[in-house]
Order: structure tokens, then C-alpha cells, then sequence
């Protein structure tokens, strides 16, 4: 069996920031929820996981799995407490306003209006005023198809044992959001519980949506 590496891309360039953006297309290429964000356009899916990629790596930290001779076959990208997605003007210009001014208006105001607003007050009303903020945040997790199933996902969430002695003694939670059922159970195996859910319209369909919490 293959041992899986994990290490932090501190200030990646350009040609890191491609790689683990391809690692998160190739795994989300198909997945609905992603399909939904970018307005059923799958030209836009590398862009959105580029974007993503780079704003965590302004405002939080990349953690990258390797499994043998596959260099990067997992990503997990994290905002530490006190942080969190596009909450500065770098985040938003290492690539989402770029994304943002490429999305057509409905798409805009889809982000704007409904699915920002309604992700934050689902993760209000299950986690609590200012909770999520406070906590460690996993923003992103993927795996590529062909080393799913093998734990590499769970690899960058040593993360926490690794980081997590210093976090406890502070008590400080986890917390993440999930859109897949299947993937709700994996995060419940990992110590996460479902703190609130509800369903997302978007112009490809409705998919349900999990918000959840690791207590410290």
C-alpha cells in the first residue's frame, strides 16, 4: 500500500495554484452542486476551483495529499478562526472578481442575492451567530476519482492531529458544509455532526446542502 504524504502549500505560485485547481476539477467535474455554481457551465468549473484555491491561499492554508507516484491527489483547503472565503480585497482578487466579471448577470445575482445569503443564514441558524468564523473552516476537500477510497481524503485532516494539540488546548471547533449524503456519512466518521441542512436551487436543479460542526 502506498504511504500518503501530506505537507502545506505556503504561497504557492501560479503553476502550484493550476495543479491543485486541476486536481479539484477532474474530481468535481461531474458533481451537481459545482455544475450548479457556475451556471450549468462546465468551462467555468476550472476557473471557480482556481479561484477558490487562491483565495485560500491568501486567506487560509492549502494542504495537499500525495499518493505514490501521484504528486498531488488530494487538497483540502482550510480558513483558520477569524477567517473566512472572499472576506478581504486580495481574496477577491486573486481570482473571484475575475470569475465574478466572467459570469453572466444572472449567474451574478444568483451568488449575490440567493445562494451567499442563504448559505451564511443556514450556517447562522445551525451553528450560531459568528460560530462558523470562529471556527476552523474546511472549505474545500477533493480527491481525485482514481485514489478515492483509499483514505487520501482523510490525509490533510491530520491537519487537525497534527496542528489540532495546540487548537484544543484553545477549544476551538471545526466545521464544514457537505452536498452529497454519502459524503455527510464519511464526515460523521470523522468526529463532524449535521448542525443544519437544506436545498439549494440553482438554475441545473436543487441539491440539498449540510451544515457541520467538530466539537473541540
Amino acid at each position: 500500500m502506498s504511504a500518503i504524504q501530506i505537507r502545506q502549500l505556503v504561497y504557492p505560485d501560479s503553476a502550484q495554484l493550476d495543479a491543485v485547481a486541476n486536481v479539484a476539477t477532474s474530481a468535481m467535474y461531474s458533481d451537481e452542486f459545482t455544475i450548479g455554481v457556475v451556471g450549468g457551465n462546465k468551462d467555468l468549473i476550472f476557473p471557480f476551483e482556481r479561484a477558490t484555491m487562491a483565495a485560500a491561499a491568501v486567506g487560509g492554508q492549502l494542504w495537499v495529499a500525495s499518493y505514490g507516484d501521484t504528486e498531488i491527489a488530494g487538497v483540502a483547503a482550510w480558513y483558520p478562526p477569524g477567517r473566512s472565503l472572499l472576506d478581504s480585497k486580495e481574496q477577491h482578487e486573486a481570482g473571484f472578481d475575475d470569475l465574478f466579471h466572467s459570469f453572466p448577470p444572472e449567474l451574478s445575482k444568483w451568488w449575490t442575492e440567493y445562494f451567499l445569503p442563504r448559505y451564511d443564514g443556514l450556517c447562522t441558524k445551525g451553528l450560531g451567530e459568528g460560530v462558523k468564523t470562529a471556527s476552523w473552516h474546511l472549505q474545500m476537500l477533493t480527491v481525485l476519482p482514481e485514489h478515492q477510497g483509499k483514505g487520501v481524503g482523510g490525509a490533510p485532516l491530520r491537519r487537525e492531529k497534527e496542528c489540532v494539540s495546540k487548537l484544543r488546548l484553545r477549544r476551538i471547533p471545526s466545521t464544514l458544509r457537505a452536498y452529497l449524503a454519502i459524503k455527510v456519512a464519511i464526515y460523521k466518521k470523522w468526529g463532524f455532526e449535521v448542525k443544519a441542512e437544506d436545498k439549494i436551487d440553482s438554475s441545473t436543479g436543487t441539491v440539498p446542502i449540510w451544515v457541520m460542526y467538530k466539537a473541540p
